[in-house]
């Protein structure tokens, strides 16, 4: 792994994304959200652990690639605990940094007007306690696991408190203040309007950057959302100036850490003493960033997976050249290869 002539930054973190919807790109193209949620349904009820398996792997890998060393997965709520096991194992082989959230609802609505898909559902304690059974399958690795609420509208007031008073009984998931994970490439596609970052920054809050699901973005290319997270707020501010590299790097990087529950690096920088999560960039890889003025603004402006020479996760070496030196994308593309619904 060579150096000379490329450009180091900090590993990047995902705030939001939904691995299983790697086998369902492009579905729903053109929908409204209700809509769209209701085809993803369909698919979810038949997803088999093997499915989850193979499509978690891969977008693991295809996140790493593109520079981002920590992932936030918000699973759906599903009857199989076999599902979110499958799920697990893939974050564990793929060595990402991840935080695996266990989804929960106790609202039943077929519609998703107000509630959630009942055919998706399990008792409330039976998730929380094969939650707890996820904490300890992760032990000894990269992931943290917590709880995931697919909307609050998706929980009864009951099982809103039964959820908190999970939480709170957690010293990792008892945490103060609100943090934000800006998607925005995923509302556009969906149509479902504009983050007021600016606004929520101002306000105090803490803002990291999301991927979001490969259904509705349709990639993990963290790079891509760094980009257009910009550009879209740009438009609607009608100011050029707007989230330069500094501001969007520092949210990609490290804008909720904290409420993330892991270390805080709200400048976005390469401390002494902190995990070496980091990315290598080399622009000579990708013609169309050249030439190189300012490696930030490229990096912001045209930077991509095809720049990323090799991804460090803990101080290892998990992409070199491109490829996932565990996962080589012939792996997970035999995976994804078979069209149609998650169950086959």
């Amino acid at each position: 792994m060579a150096g000379n002539g490329g450009h180091l930054t900090p590993g990047l973190v995902n705030t939001r994304t939904h691995l299983f919807q790697a086998g369902l790109r492009g579905i729903g193209e053109g929908l409204g959200l209700l809509a769209w949620l209701s085809a993803v349904g369909e698919e979810a009820a038949r997803l088999t652990p093997e499915r989850a398996y193979a499509t978690a792997a891969a977008a693991a890998a295809e996140a790493l690639r593109s520079g981002t060393t920590t992932l936030v997965e918000h699973m759906w709520p599903h009857p199989s605990s076999e599902v979110h096991d499958a799920v697990l194992r893939a974050l564990k082989d793929s060595d990402v940094r991840a935080v695996l959230c266990r989804g929960v609802a106790d609202r039943a609505d077929p519609s998703r007007r107000w509630g959630f898909d009942p055919r998706l559902m399990q008792p409330l304690e039976a998730a929380l306690a094969h939650t707890d059974e996820l904490i300890a399958q992760a032990r000894g690795s990269r992931v943290d696991v917590g709880v995931a609420v697919p909307n609050p509208r998706c929980l009864t007031p009951k099982g809103m408190g039964a959820v908190r008073a999970y939480a709170e009984g957690r010293a990792t998931l008892a945490r103060h203040g609100v943090g934000v994970s800006y998607n925005p490439l995923s509302n556009m596609r969906l149509g479902s309007g504009i983050a007021p970052v600016p606004e929520m920054l101002e306000a105090g809050l803490s803002v990291g950057l999301g991927v979001d699901r490969a259904a509705s973005n349709d990639t993990q290319d963290i790079l891509e959302a760094l980009r257009i997270g910009a550009y879209l707020q740009r438009a609607v501010h009608r100011k050029a100036d707007l989230f330069g590299f500094p501001e969007m790097f520092a949210m990609a990087a490290g804008g909720a850490n904290r409420m993330l529950g892991i270390e805080e690096n709200p400048d976005g920088g390469v401390r002494a003493g902190t995990r070496a999560d980091l990315v290598l960039h080399r622009f000579d890889r990708d013609h169309a960033c050249l030439p190189v003025r300012d490696p930030g603004a490229t990096l912001l402006t045209c930077g991509s997976s095809r720049t990323v020479a090799a991804v460090l996760v803990g101080g290892e070496v998990l992409v070199r050249d491109g490829e996932h030196v565990r996962l080589p994308s012939r792996e997970p593309a035999a995976g994804l290869a078979r069209r149609g619904s998650c169950g086959g």
